[in-house]
């Protein structure tokens, strides 16, 4: 178990205890003391990272040097958040004006001291989001020893965002051959081929369509990559295209006619490319 989680704990059992016993009871916070006795002071701030974690006040509590913070204090105070931030000088280098802060003063023996500090939310109980926190120090007949505990809250987990803008060309068809022709009879089969190139020298993908066809005909349309095979035992005008797609999905069509004509043949098989 975690210092952290080990104290936490500690105190939520501490803060319950104080809002049962003294808190709703009118009794005095034990802060008097005798003023013939030699006496130093102590002033401790606290700071979060911001203020939107609903801590509404700070339990402070001064126990004996060797204790912890699940003893019982010799000293303790409940304060508000003050209504201005941190001023930045009190701070270590760099410190900005923007840290909520509430401030405990006691007068207390000299001698060694520990110092708990928890965060507690608009119903008196230790905030879930901002961690206790604890130092020990020392109290000098005299003068006024101040010491900061620094909460640290729970943040806002951010992740990384690259963009890279590339710019690409589509394909270039640089040339259709149909052999023997665009002009075919029912007895012939054109044999088609694209040439085509990518000006980024991407992978290029090829697909083949019959965009129209005479009704009722019986046509076969069977594409390999760059190369197609066309034949029917209809005549008529066929339209086909031909695609070429490059890796980043820019593409360019080619539309062409095939002019089918009657012939006395046997029929052209059916095959696979």
């Amino acid at each position: 178990m975690s210092r952290f989680k080990t104290f936490f704990d500690g105190a939520v059992r501490l803060g319950t205890l104080f809002a049962t016993l003294w808190l709703f009871s009118g009794c005095e916070s034990g802060n008097d003391i005798d003023e013939e006795r030699d006496t130093g002071e102590i002033r401790s701030a606290l700071v979060v990272e911001d203020d939107d974690h609903g801590v509404e006040s700070v339990l402070f509590m001064v126990l004996e040097v060797w204790d912890s913070c699940y003893g019982e204090p010799l000293e303790w105070v409940k304060v508000p958040l003050e209504d201005e931030g941190l001023p930045d000088w009190l701070g270590p280098t760099g410190t900005g004006d923007g840290h909520p802060f509430a401030d405990g003063l006691f007068v207390l023996e000299p001698g060694n001291y520990r110092v708990c500090a928890v965060p507690l939310d608009a119903y008196d109980k230790p905030s879930q989001s901002c961690k206790p926190a604890t130092q020990t120090t020392t109290v000098f007949p005299g003068a006024t020893t101040e010491i900061m505990l620094v909460m640290q809250c729970d943040g806002v987990d951010n992740g990384g965002l690259d963009a890279i803008a590339v710019f690409n060309h589509p394909p270039v068809i640089e040339d259709l051959e149909i052999a023997p022709s665009k002009f075919i009879t029912v007895c012939q089969k054109a044999m088609l081929t694209v040439e085509a190139s990518d000006p980024n020298g991407d992978d290029l993908s090829y697909y083949w369509w019959l965009l129209y066809a005479p009704p009722g005909a019986d046509w076969h349309l069977y594409g390999n990559k760059a190369h197609a095979k066309f034949f029917t035992d209809t005549p008529g005008t066929y339209k086909l295209k031909v695609t070429v797609r490059d890796a980043f999905d820019a593409y360019t069509s080619l539309v062409f006619p095939i002019h089918v004509s009657d012939a006395e043949c046997s029929p052209v098989a059916e095959e696979s490319y």
